[in-house]
């Protein structure tokens, strides 16, 4: 969802884009960063932290929002109160490296769910819900937007629900970089809700982030349409509350003055966007021209009578003592 935001906003704004699609928000700072990287990316969404000093060349767009981390389970007579009630249990944790299952195991651990006492398995996200719904395994780790419908089926599925996580801003604080989201009853369906009521889970920030190099003109139109998809608000946040800038990523440049001004500025509205990225360096060029031509005009006329009135004479006047002493000839015969 986020990613088809980005690409849309290129294309709207006359940039060639293609749009790659993985499905999940993992391993895209490493193809920012590598420009020489075999499946270099210059635009990636983002969950997982970022090292600055690792990734120099990666700037944030701003973080648009916290994905649930959601663990749904197959309700028995007694409702899953806690991730603690599904040790010994099959689990389906996520494809291996995958945030989702990442974040899940750190979840899971602090109630100690372990694959010691536990069946920890790890499928693909399709084939992990097609066996929580055919009852080989328990419950499965996913990560699911309020914002994308795509996985209603499944969440709503009669006989499933979202497991709360009690504590969940010390266990988020175990994990660091989550943080503990608060999911109203209806985040995913309102009649008849899923959830049935408010519950606690675990949230995984979204950041979209760009390669530095990525030209001003691409950066404020891609600002202008996460701003107006993200800033709107949702069942997790309140408007204007995203885009922002978190975490240890340097914020853009172009991003920031487009968040706090709320406007692109003239040149980048009215002129194509190669024309647009040039009037800047044309600007600061011009001027650097206009000084030096203003300490042109200023010193060379002093230059000059210095010259006329001071130097030059000075120096005839030593070649004329040199001839009378007859180290130089006299060329005046």
């Amino acid at each position: 969802m986020p990613a088809e935001v980005v690409h849309d906003a290129l294309v709207k704004a006359g940039f060639t884009s293609t749009l790659y699609n993985s499905g999940t928000y993992d391993i895209v700072v490493e193809k920012v960063q590598d420009s020489l990287e075999p499946r270099a990316i210059d635009i990636g969404v983002n969950a997982r932290p970022v090292d600055s000093e690792r990734f120099p060349n990666v700037v944030s767009l701003g973080t648009i929002g916290n994905i649930p981390v959601l663990i749904i389970a197959r309700a028995g007579v007694t409702p899953i109160t806690s991730p603690a009630d599904l040790r010994g249990k099959r689990i389906q944790v996520g494809y291996p490296g995958s945030t989702a299952a990442e974040v899940g195991e750190r979840i899971l651990a602090q109630f100690n769910v372990t694959q010691g006492n536990s069946s920890l398995q790890s499928d693909k996200r399709s084939v992990a819900e097609a066996m929580v719904l055919s009852g080989e395994s328990d419950a499965a780790i996913v990560m699911y937007s309020p914002y994308d419908d795509s996985h209603a089926d499944f969440i709503t599925t009669p006989g499933l629900q979202i497991v709360p996580i009690p504590a969940a801003k010390a266990v988020a604080g175990r994990i660091g970089y989550v943080v503990p989201v608060a999911l109203p009853a209806g985040a995913y369906r309102v009649a008849d809700p899923v959830p049935a009521e408010d519950i606690t889970v675990i949230g995984v920030p979204i950041t979209v982030v760009a390669r530095d190099s990525v030209s001003r003109s691409a950066i404020f139109a891609i600002a202008r349409a996460l701003n107006a998809r993200f800033g709107r608000g949702s069942v997790l946040s309140e408007p204007g509350e995203f885009p922002q800038f978190l975490y240890n990523i340097p914020a853009s440049d172009a991003a920031s003055e487009y968040y706090e001004a709320g406007i692109i500025p003239w040149q980048y509205r009215l002129l194509p966007a190669p024309v647009a990225d040039l009037v800047i360096p044309i600007a600061v060029t011009g001027s650097v021209l206009l000084i030096l031509a203003a300490l042109y005009q200023l010193l060379l006329p002093e230059f000059y009578t210095v010259w006329k009135e001071i130097i030059r004479p000075r120096r005839h006047h030593r070649r004329q003592r040199r001839v009378r002493h007859g180290s130089l000839p006299d060329e005046s015969r």
